[in-house]
């Protein structure tokens, strides 16, 4: 960057602050996600408000500092919010974004649709100068988003950048043109599942909730299912222990749930037991992003989590207000079993080249 860029980006904005926390910016902060319906219900301010509530009771976050860097456009409007995790080193300062150490399905800045490539070059060079030349971090950033292109095409020297796999599935403008698009297995496993509930004298159905938090009996129900599982799988002893209390109390995205009106959940019920669910957040004529799918092993005879996919889509493709139910990271066999389609995260490393 030249000494007369360096200049001419001093005017890209009017101004620019660094807070130590986002109370004030409730009202930019909304407006700004209501004009750009590209970033995830993880960028609204009340999934951020939620986090950062319990954002010092991990280890991977304790030793890290909030910083919001607000940028004002000439007429004294905001321009981007950086919500940003610091961490200090003896020599070298590590920038990332807030939702990094967050288990958030991705990652982004906060800015309107229309942000130009120069205002996202100028906001980070001042971050990086104000910041003593520091590593920039940015994890989980969506394929599909600004901001992967900002930092493609921006004056950035990148050191390294991996990518993870995600997956999502399309909201057909039908449930008949959704049924056909899986595979005949697929199709079987649902109708047969169906068939053995019938034998065996089941009943059952899925409950969505939607447009509100979610309260804390619905918490604790999906919450024991959730735990239930990953202990059958994964964990057992002290470290159960841990995990339960973590994931009960101290989870950001658990948190985020009881506090924001654009919680999610899909419940099947099986004769009135909770047999399978999947929780996250919603963006009407938008984007779901799941942030927890389990089921109940007990239920495991019919499948269901193929009943709760294929019975949730059932009714977001009759509410027509959706475009996409996001089961995010993983690669897991049973999201393509159900329609599922590839899509990438990536993790960028690098510092403002200058």
């Amino acid at each position: 960057m030249t000494p007369d860029t360096k200049r001419n980006n001093e005017y890209v904005f009017s101004r620019w602050e660094k807070l130590k926390h986002l109370k004030s910016l409730e009202t930019d902060w909304d407006m700004i996600y209501t004009s750009n319906p590209d970033l995830s219900p993880y960028q609204s301010f009340a999934f951020n408000r939620a986090i950062m509530g319990v954002s010092r009771l991990s280890p991977r976050r304790y030793n890290r500092s909030p910083r919001f860097f607000v940028f004002y456009g000439i007429k004294g409007e905001v321009r981007l919010i950086a919500p940003l995790f610091v961490r200090g080193g003896r020599s070298v300062k590590t920038v990332t974004l807030i939702t990094d150490h967050m288990p958030a399905g991705c990652s982004d800045l906060i800015y309107p649709p229309d942000l130009t490539q120069q205002e996202f070059d100028t906001a980070l060079t001042l971050i990086g100068r104000d910041l003593n030349d520091p590593v920039f971090i940015f994890r989980k950033v969506n394929q599909s988003s600004q901001l992967n292109r900002y930092i493609r095409q921006g004056a950035l020297d990148l050191n390294q950048s991996s990518k993870q796999i995600c997956v999502e599935i399309s909201i057909h403008e039908s449930y008949n043109k959704y049924w056909n698009s899986l595979r005949k297995s697929a199709r079987d496993n649902i109708t047969t599942s169906h068939n053995r509930l019938a034998k065996d004298g089941h009943t059952c159905e899925v409950k969505l909730l939607q447009g509100d938090k979610l309260s804390r009996g619905t918490i604790r129900t999906i919450m024991d299912i959730y735990l239930k599982r990953r202990f059958e799988c994964e964990y057992e002893g002290v470290r159960s222990m841990m995990l339960g209390f973590s994931k009960r109390y101290l989870n950001p995205v658990t948190r985020a749930l009881r506090h924001s009106n654009n919680s999610f959940c899909a419940i099947l019920d099986v004769d009135g037991m909770l047999a399978a669910f999947c929780a996250g957040f919603e963006r009407s004529r938008g984007r779901i992003v799941l942030s927890f799918l389990a089921i109940d092993s007990n239920w495991g005879r019919y499948s269901p989590g193929g009943l709760l996919i294929t019975e949730t889509m059932k009714q977001l493709i009759a509410q027509q207000n959706h475009t996409t139910l996001d089961l995010t990271r993983g690669d897991e066999a049973y999201k393509f079993r159900y329609g599922g389609k590839e899509y990438f995260n990536y993790d960028y490393e690098f510092r403002i080249g200058e």
